[in-house]
């Protein structure tokens, strides 16, 4: 008698292993997407924070006095005073997850987008002596998408 085909046992063991091939290939491509998400939900994070910190610089460098928060306090408003009136009064304030900055008493613009969330934002005034001040700035940023993303800064200033 001539047979030919695969047996009940090798169709078993064939299929078993084109299971745990699949199995494993679906999970490797798996881990690949999740790692992508993660690396652009932190680019998004990142690029939050760089964009605020580049804004507190740019206000920061023409400001003359700070006017909230006041000597030897903290808040989530900084207000900064300076000679430009286009520009000054800037306002940097914390609200509804975000950072938002007016400028010249106008209308609150958003600094962050809706991908992130700000955890917190706190400036601090110090003076040193009569004729500069010091603030630091420390704020939290995390992913909207994945919380687990996230990522602080704290910056010094000092002030003429």
């Amino acid at each position: 008698m001539n047979r030919t085909g695969f047996t009940l046992i090798e169709t078993v063991i064939y299929s078993a292993l084109l299971a745990v091939f699949i199995v494993g290939a679906f999970l490797f491509l798996n881990s690949i997407l999740d790692g992508s998400v993660r690396t652009l939900e932190r680019n998004e994070v990142v690029a939050n924070q760089e964009f605020v910190e580049q804004k507190l610089r740019w206000i920061l460098s023409g400001a003359k006095s700070v006017s909230v928060p006041s000597t030897g306090s903290s808040s989530s408003t900084l207000t900064l005073e300076g000679n430009a009136t286009s520009t000054y009064p800037a306002s940097f304030s914390f609200a509804s997850s975000a950072i938002r900055l007016s400028l010249a008493s106008g209308t609150p613009v958003f600094l962050t987008n809706d991908r992130v969330s700000v955890i917190s934002f706190l400036a601090e005034h110090f003076s040193s002596s009569q004729a500069s001040s010091s603030i630091v700035v420390s704020f939290a940023i995390s992913s909207a998408n994945i919380p687990a993303v996230r990522t602080s800064s704290t910056n010094s200033y000092i002030l003429p």
